[in-house]
C-alpha cells in the first residue's frame, strides 16, 4: 500500500505533461495558427490601421443585419499571438493555459487573446442631391472591437458658387455584435444616414 502511495505523485508527474499536451491541442481550434508565421489569412488593412495589435488567424466573418445606412457589415474575430502583443497576457496565465490541463477552459477566459474587426459600407442620403458632387455619399469603414470610427465629410470642396450649411459634418460609427450605429455632432445628420444641408446664397 505504501509503495502504491509513492507511485501516485509519479503518476501525476507523468500525466501532467500528457494532459497539458492534449489541452494545448483541444482548447482552441486555432491553436496551430499561433505558431504559424503566415499571416495571409489576416486582415492586413486592419493591422496597418493598428486596429489589431497582432494576428495569426481571422475568422470568415459573421454578417450583421443590413439597416440604413449600413450594408455588408461583417464582424470578424482575430486570434492574436500572446507573445507578440504590445500588452501580452501575464506570464502566469500563459503558463496555466498552455502548459497545464487548465488549457481546456482557456476560451472561457478569452485565451488566446481575441480582437474584433468590423467592416462594411455606409451610404448617406444627401439633401439637396446636388451636394453629392461635393462629397462622396458612400464610403467603406473599418473599426475595431471598441467600435470607434470617425470621418469628416466636407461639402465645401469642389467648384461652384453654391455653399452649404453646415460646410462639413463629422460622422461617428459605433459597432457592437448586434449592429452598428451612426451618430454626429451635427443636427443635420440623422441615425439612418440622411444629411439635410441648407443652401446658402452666393
Amino acid at each position: 500500500m505504501r509503495r502504491l502511495l509513492q507511485l501516485v505523485p509519479c503518476l501525476f508527474l507523468c500525466a501532467g505533461p500528457l494532459l497539458a499536451g492534449c489541452a494545448e491541442i483541444v482548447y482552441t481550434p486555432s491553436n496551430a495558427s499561433l505558431n504559424d508565421p503566415d499571416t495571409d489569412g489576416c486582415d492586413h488593412a486592419a493591422m496597418a490601421d493598428a486596429l489589431v495589435a497582432n494576428c495569426r488567424h481571422l475568422s470568415e466573418g459573421e454578417s450583421l443585419p443590413d439597416a440604413p445606412p449600413f450594408s455588408g457589415v461583417l464582424r470578424r474575430t482575430t486570434v492574436a499571438d500572446p507573445y507578440k502583443l504590445s500588452d501580452p497576457p501575464p506570464l502566469l496565465s500563459q503558463f496555466l493555459f498552455e502548459f497545464t490541463p487548465l488549457g481546456f477552459i482557456a476560451p472561457a477566459f478569452n485565451y488566446p487573446p481575441r480582437q474584433t474587426v468590423y467592416t462594411g459600407r455606409v451610404k448617406l442620403e444627401l439633401s439637396p442631391a446636388e451636394a453629392s458632387r461635393r462629397a462622396a455619399s458612400e464610403f467603406e469603414f473599418r473599426t475595431d472591437g471598441a467600435g470607434r470610427f470617425e470621418t469628416l465629410v466636407d461639402f465645401s470642396r469642389g467648384a461652384g458658387a453654391m455653399r452649404y450649411m453646415p460646410a462639413s459634418v463629422k460622422l461617428r460609427i459605433l459597432c457592437r455584435p448586434r449592429g452598428c450605429a451612426l451618430s454626429s455632432t451635427s443636427d443635420a445628420v440623422s441615425p439612418d444616414g440622411k444629411v439635410v444641408l441648407r443652401p446658402l446664397a452666393p
